[in-house]
């Protein structure tokens, strides 16, 4: 941060005693240039010029005053302050504003890739005793630099997770959130350098993980290869001729592998020039 514009950190009394020395300086003026009539235009010019030296803050916002002559800026929260005549308002801060996005990326896990959706959250943060600080420098970056910043190690935190555990334990969302995001975990600190970086909160929820088209299919394969050896297997068992038992397992309604296999003794039929199916037997006149 520009060190010209650095935060700083001044408690309501020490500006009020501030304000106040400026005030006293004030009336002993008029007072010596107007007598008695002095101090009461002193008051009334105090009256009407209450903005230049109070600020008024909303609800759920937060504004950040510049201090001219020195350059430093400070952040007051929701009510009513004191402020020198010389500092201005510089930024007004939605202390409810988020920046949010739901993403479907895809990770690589031991043995396949993951389909995952998930949405990160990321709001200004100005909770503890440098609250004020943190909203300084959160108002110091572009919404969009934080954001790209915040995707980007979302995406990193549950990757590197993903990483080291197979498809199988990857499919229990809360799970997933609970290890990948709890504190002291690889990812929660890369969240942590973040919020540190970037005077941020930033979440991350997810509403999906599931293999990936690729993953599942290959998968599939396999059961449907290891469910035809079991049931060869179990034709056998029971006296069946090894070869009769495969054509049997074949012609099972097992999805995706059933096969017809038609056994045709051409005995005889001397004449025959083709067989169409559907449409009969083909004879030579």
């Amino acid at each position: 941060m520009n060190g010209n514009l650095a935060p700083r950190t001044e408690t309501s009394g020490g500006l009020l005693i501030k304000l106040i020395g400026l005030g006293l300086i004030g009336g002993i003026f008029f007072h010596w240039l107007l007598q008695f009539w002095g101090v009461v235009i002193f008051f009334v010019v105090l009256a009407i010029t209450t903005e230049y030296y109070t600020e008024t803050v909303a609800g759920y916002r937060a504004h950040i005053l510049l201090d001219q002559w020195k350059g430093t800026q400070r952040t007051v929260f929701q009510g009513w302050w004191f402020k020198l005549p010389w500092e201005t308002l510089t930024q007004d801060i939605d202390l409810k504003g988020e920046l949010k996005e739901v993403l479907t990326e895809t990770y690589s896990s031991r043995d396949g890739s993951m389909d995952v959706k998930y949405v990160y959250t990321i709001r200004p943060d100005f909770f503890g005793p440098d609250g004020g600080e943190k909203i300084i420098l959160y108002a110091s970056f572009e919404t969009d630099v934080i954001k790209m910043k915040g995707r980007a190690c979302a995406s990193q935190a549950l990757s590197d997770y993903f990483g080291t555990k197979p498809t199988e334990e990857l499919l229990d969302k809360h799970k997933i959130e609970e290890e990948a995001l709890k504190s002291g975990s690889k990812g929660k600190l890369k969240l942590e350098e973040f919020e540190k970086h970037y005077g941020a909160r930033i979440e991350i929820t997810l509403e999906d993980s599931d293999r990936d088209k690729a993953t599942q299919a290959a998968r599939d394969t396999v059961s449907k290869a290891k469910s035809i050896a079991e049931a060869k297997a179990a034709l056998v068992a029971t006296g069946m001729d090894p070869a009769v038992a495969d054509k049997t397992v074949r012609m099972l309604n097992i999805p995706g592998i059933q096969e017809y296999i038609v056994n045709l003794d051409a005995k005889g039929l001397e004449n025959l020039t083709s067989v169409v199916i559907g449409g009969g037997l083909g004879v030579k006149k």
